[in-house]
């Protein structure tokens, strides 16, 4: 036979080779192949995707250990408990069996997490698999802080006993801890450079008490203007320092705005009254600075912890806090998480930030934002829902 003729057979051969192969796929396809419910993967592809599985995670995540206890009555397997409630159980089972609605129509099944599979692997393979999910799986990669998944580490090395102490369907467990503001200062030991940073941020500084800070005012309030009614004595806080300036009153436990500002660029006083319609607000208070209370209206975003019922903050301004959290707990356990790491909240949380931004420059105006951030709710709420361990009420 000729070479040429070698190398026509030999093209022949593949090209119905591949014919039989694409030929088995639709007949598979077509006769149920691509459906979940009801099948079983068989026993070779198990062994094939357990064995590439197990050595998909990276040598140092897998070397990790858990830092926190997996002791059975301990805090962190309780928390851990209510987490798996929250997110794994509607697929896992209460008792980490898989025999759900959910997990029956899944394909691959949800493994059984008691069995020996899962206890002997490494605590950080497991976490490594929470963290970042398991592609062709109907397992999910979780954006939640380390801490919480740490817990769930510790909680999963305690199934099915500490399963067997709350039956499915009971009521959730009592909150492990609940974490208090503790304010930015107390940041500042183990994050000294980075709160030395926010320190000299306008983030730090938009609301200031004159009394501590007697260069907050920048006009002098002593000349003589017609505008200017009041004095030093008569500003509570100063709000603002770049572009425009406002003073803040106290009566009682109220603030009210003054109603004059000052342009900072300019150098001139400037009449301050929030017009109705401007903003959404306003139908709700009458058209009067003095019965406008900046607490409902401006500290609820300008302060940590803002009560509105007792009207009383933990810091003023946008402190440590306001983005990661209460602080108290991840104070006390010197880090370890218990606190909100915003570099693991979902894309909803960036998109988000980023319309806040962009009101907050006026680029775009506040009810055009509004619904795009009302179509982000759901989204938003359900990413919040993997840090609720921590903002305990």
């Amino acid at each position: 036979m000729s070479g040429r003729k070698k190398i026509a057979v030999a093209f022949l051969s593949v090209v119905a080779v591949v014919g039989v192969l694409a030929g088995a796929l639709y007949l598979f396809i077509v006769s149920g192949g691509s459906a979940a419910r009801g099948r079983e993967p068989p026993a070779l592809e198990v062994v094939v995707a357990q064995w590439l599985l197990h050595r998909s995670v990276p040598q140092d995540i897998k070397a990790l250990k858990n830092p926190l206890s997996t002791a059975a009555d301990g805090a962190d397997v309780s928390a851990g408990r209510e987490l798996y409630r929250q997110k794994c159980e509607i697929c896992h089972a209460n008792d980490g069996s898989g025999k759900t609605d959910i997990g029956a129509g899944q394909y691959p099944r949800p493994p059984d997490l008691r069995s020996a599979d899962v206890p002997s692997m490494p605590d950080g393979e497991v976490f490594y698999h929470i963290r970042t999910g398991i592609r062709h799986t109907g397992m999910p990669g979780w954006g939640m802080p380390d801490g919480h998944i740490w817990q769930l580490v510790a909680y999963l090395r305690n199934l099915p006993k500490v399963a067997s102490l709350q039956p499915a369907g009971g009521s959730a467990p009592p909150r492990t801890f609940v974490a208090d503001y503790v304010g930015s200062v107390a940041c500042k030991d183990c994050h000294s450079s980075i709160y030395a940073r926010w320190a000299q941020t306008r983030m730090a500084n938009v609301v200031r008490d004159p009394r501590e800070h007697p260069d907050a005012i920048t006009p002098d309030l002593q000349k003589s203007d017609p505008p200017v009614k009041f004095s030093t004595d008569d500003v509570a806080f100063v709000y603002g320092s770049r572009w425009k300036q406002r003073y803040f009153k106290q009566v009682g436990d109220d603030y009210f705005p003054l109603p004059v500002q000052w342009d900072v660029t300019h150098k001139v006083w400037k009449p301050y009254f929030v017009k109705d319609g401007t903003d959404w607000w306003t139908r709700f208070y009458p058209p009067d600075n003095f019965q406008r209370p900046t607490g409902p209206l401006c500290d609820g975003c300008h302060s940590v912890n803002y009560d509105i019922a007792t009207k009383k903050v933990t810091e003023w301004n946008v402190g440590c806090e306001r983005c990661h959290g209460a602080g108290s707990e991840h104070v006390k356990q010197k880090g370890h998480g218990y606190i909100v790491n915003p570099a693991r909240l979902e894309r909803q949380f960036e998109e988000a930030s980023r319309l806040a931004g962009m009101v907050s420059v006026r680029k775009v105006s506040y009810p055009r934002v509004l619904s795009r951030i009302s179509a982000l709710r759901d989204a938003l709420l359900a990413d919040l829902d993997s840090i609720a361990a921590e903002q305990a009420a």
